[in-house]
């Protein structure tokens, strides 16, 4: 595929067809009362997004208004992949090294529609899905198009001793063959196994690390077909313990720059840079650090509020935001992970979600639930050519405060959302500039010790 890489077009979220699923949160079976998931969508028009679980007579249809979002919880047995209850392939499986799964119902389908549910093509939805566990995570990914999906994937999870890092694939045709070359890493050792089936359209496969020491980074997917890929870990340790997941995007949207901003509040965040090339020399800040063979990694902190990354061929870059504490906030929270946005892959605007479950969902009272679960503070980090700032609006609101990036021509922000307005277009108003951005969120919830803050994250 690295001869198409130069001629990458799809470059947004923005899509009318997508297949939706989730992995297994730290804890919690998908019966359980506190899991909730919840499906996000935005559009620039007003349009409607039905979602069918075809293996089952479960489906819906959401009306979503120009400008706007809309949300709903669904049922948790329809996308949440629940290993306590699928179906282990002894075939592929290997002792004290990979568990694979078949998990035959928990995938949905989702796509733009008139009001009568036939799909319109002509309308476009930016779709975002929650994982929720009560009081113990709440993370969040965008899901990206069928347009935006490709045939060739590189899985990054977190290497820790807490739980199973984990990747999911969901086919998109019957009989789709995959073939995955797994990179299992522990402690210093890393091994090679070379895994290949075949499945029909909508079936999810979960594969996890048999050994929670080891990391799946760097494992490669390929098919003969577009298809979906989510990773993450079903619980990590990075200042607090948590589920955390973000929807792959596929080699071909790689980049060679990178600008990552810290999480607002925090002191420090970690970064992990994947090369998908070998003899990928990575700079940061201008200075070499690392030179990385296909499927190596490269791990810093990032202790300061920003930081530029680049290199001669292609890599991809996630945020790990640590369960930091949070201002004034002594207790830490739920850490996340946040892939990046290259600036190649920048966009001129976007609709933009704000997250939030109900105290209905969660089982709470109303006063428990406004005090210490409700989402309170929205922040969103956005990158854009130093040129352009003064361009960049929520609505009609302006956004100040941006800085320089040190050694380039971009500037960032760490801009606190007025959930006053309306509008949720994130735009800059010259139709030359360009933008990245990362959205999350902060709520509250008391422990035995004090005050917590709890966050969630998203890709724009």
């Amino acid at each position: 595929l690295a001869d198409t890489w130069e001629n990458t077009k799809y470059n947004t979220t923005e899509g009318n067809e997508f297949y939706v699923t989730t992995m297994k949160n730290a804890n919690g079976a998908a019966t359980d009362v506190a899991i909730a998931i919840y499906l996000y969508a935005t559009s620039r028009q007003d349009t409607y997004l039905r979602l069918v679980h075809h293996s089952s007579n479960w489906d819906t249809i959401i009306p979503i208004t120009a400008g706007g979002q809309n949300g709903l919880k669904v049922p948790a047995e329809y996308v949440y992949s629940d290993i306590s209850k699928d179906i282990t392939d002894n075939d592929l499986s290997m002792d004290k090294v990979l568990q694979v799964s078949v998990l035959q119902d928990e995938c949905l389908h989702a796509y733009t529609c008139d009001s009568f549910g036939e799909l319109d093509t002509t309308q476009k939805v930016s779709l975002y899905i929650t994982n929720y566990y009560s009081q113990n995570g709440f993370e969040a990914t965008n899901i990206l198009p069928i347009d935006a999906l490709e045939r060739e994937y590189m899985v990054q999870t977190y290497f820790n001793d807490q739980g199973g890092t984990e990747f999911a694939i969901i086919a998109t045709k019957d009989k789709q063959q995959f073939d995955i070359k797994a990179r299992v890493g522990c402690d210093t050792d890393v091994d090679w196994y070379t895994i290949s089936f075949t499945c029909d359209k909508g079936q999810t496969r979960l594969i996890r690390a048999a050994n929670n020491e080891c990391s799946l980074a760097g494992t490669i997917i390929c098919s003969d077909t577009n298809f979906v890929v989510i990773n993450g870990n079903q619980n990590v340790n990075l200042g607090h313990q948590s589920h955390i997941f973000e929807q792959s995007p596929s080699a071909d949207k790689w980049g060679k720059e990178y600008i990552v901003t810290r999480t607002h509040g925090h002191t420090e965040d970690y970064v992990l840079l994947t090369a998908i090339e070998d003899f990928t020399t990575i700079l940061e800040n201008g200075v070499a650090v690392a030179q990385l063979m296909r499927g190596e990694t490269y791990d810093c902190i990032l202790s300061s509020e920003v930081a530029h990354y680049k290199a001669n061929k292609k890599f991809i870059c996630y945020l790990y935001e640590t369960g930091d504490s949070y201002e004034e906030i002594s207790e830490q929270g739920s850490p996340a992970m946040s892939v990046i946005t290259p600036v190649e892959m920048g966009l001129n605007s976007i609709v933009i979600a704000e997250f939030n479950a109900t105290a209905d969902d969660l089982k709470l009272e109303p006063q428990q639930y406004e005090k210490y679960y409700k989402i309170n503070d929205h922040f969103i980090n956005i990158v854009v050519e130093t040129r352009y700032k003064e361009s960049m609006q929520i609505g009609n609101q302006k956004i100040t405060g941006f800085k320089q990036v040190p050694g380039t021509n971009y500037s960032y922000v760490l801009h606190k959302i007025d959930t006053t307005n309306t509008s949720r277009v994130l735009k800059c108003t010259d139709p030359n500039g360009t933008f990245t951005a990362r959205m999350y969120g902060y709520r509250y919830y008391e422990t035995g010790t004090g005050t917590r803050k709890q966050k969630n994250f998203i890709l724009l």
